[in-house]
């Protein structure tokens, strides 16, 4: 079974607690797979590609307990392994076709039909397996803030876009009005993926794409969008002051109720204020403000 993220995002379908395990390349991950299909619990692992490994819950009651287990059992691997996605979802297909984003937005796999007039943009994009279809309700919150941010005076100019996936929501920053977008992913699956939506979507100098860390990203951005999971979020706060403009903006998606208020202590301490908060079900995004110290 291969997995694409898009696949385990249905709003309507949160039935189960799902763990993306990256592991280090080049090596066997079938003893691990075994190793993970014995913690308490688990109801499905299956590798995903060469360097990942999904492991499913279908009790979510006891989400803290299951992780630490998961935690601990990669742990033990012979070679150096992280949770890189935690999600609640299901692993069922999502229905293909148009997903809509917001009323201006809308997402559809290339070759489907063209939009009909008065109907709202359509990105046509692959995603393959990596994340950013637009089903999941942290990307829909993500581009409800930045087109609010961009309804204002100045608009953002330059934008970083951390963990861009598929490219949607660089995408999105310049249909919106961006002058150049810049995204980054450590993946090189992602940066693959993006470059190539990107002749369905807009020019190569307005939005260009990365693969590499935010350190090795140089120069500073009127906003910086993520939407990635809050354990790699946290770890990457420190440098978004280095790369973050005075008065510059910031949207951060992917969160869950319980991780706003970490979060937000974390911003503050790079003078970072937040602006307000959006919200579906217990999902989170968070719109911010550079301020002066």
């Amino acid at each position: 079974m291969s997995l694409s993220f898009k696949e385990y995002c249905a709003a309507d379908r949160l039935s189960q607690l799902i763990c993306v395990v990256r592991c280090q390349k080049g090596v066997s991950l079938s003893e691990s797979v075994m190793a993970l299909k014995n913690i308490n619990k688990c109801t499905s692992v299956f590798q995903a590609g060469a360097d990942r490994i999904v492991v499913a819950a279908d009790d979510t009651s006891e989400a803290d307990l299951f992780l630490t287990e998961v935690e601990r059992v990669i742990s033990s691997f012979p070679f150096p392994a992280v949770i890189e996605e935690t999600r609640f979802g299901c692993l069922e297909p999502a229905a293909s076709g148009r997903t809509v984003l917001s009323k201006r937005f809308s997402v559809a796999p290339p070759g489907s039909p063209e939009r009909a007039a008065g109907e709202e943009e359509i990105l046509y994009l692959e995603c393959g397996s990596v994340f950013g279809s637009g089903h999941h309700p942290s990307t829909q919150l993500a581009v409800k803030a930045l087109e609010e941010i961009f309804q204002e005076n100045p608009v953002p100019a330059e934008i970083l876009d951390v963990g861009c996936g598929s490219g949607i929501l660089s995408f999105i920053c310049s249909r919106l009005g961006a002058k150049l977008v810049l995204g980054i992913d450590i993946s090189a699956d992602a940066i693959e993926i993006a470059k190539k939506n990107r002749r369905y979507v807009c020019s190569d100098e307005q939005v260009q794409f990365h693969c590499g860390p935010v350190s090795e990203v140089p120069g500073v951005f009127d906003l910086i969008v993520a939407n990635i999971s809050p354990s790699i979020l946290q770890a990457l706060v420190e440098s978004f002051d280095q790369r973050l403009a005075l008065h510059g903006r910031v949207v951060l998606a992917g969160l869950h109720s319980g991780q706003v208020d970490g979060i937000v202590q974390q911003m503050l301490n790079i003078s970072c204020e937040l602006q307000k908060s959006y919200e579906d079900g217990s999902w989170r995004s968070l719109s911010f403000t550079r301020i002066e110290n």
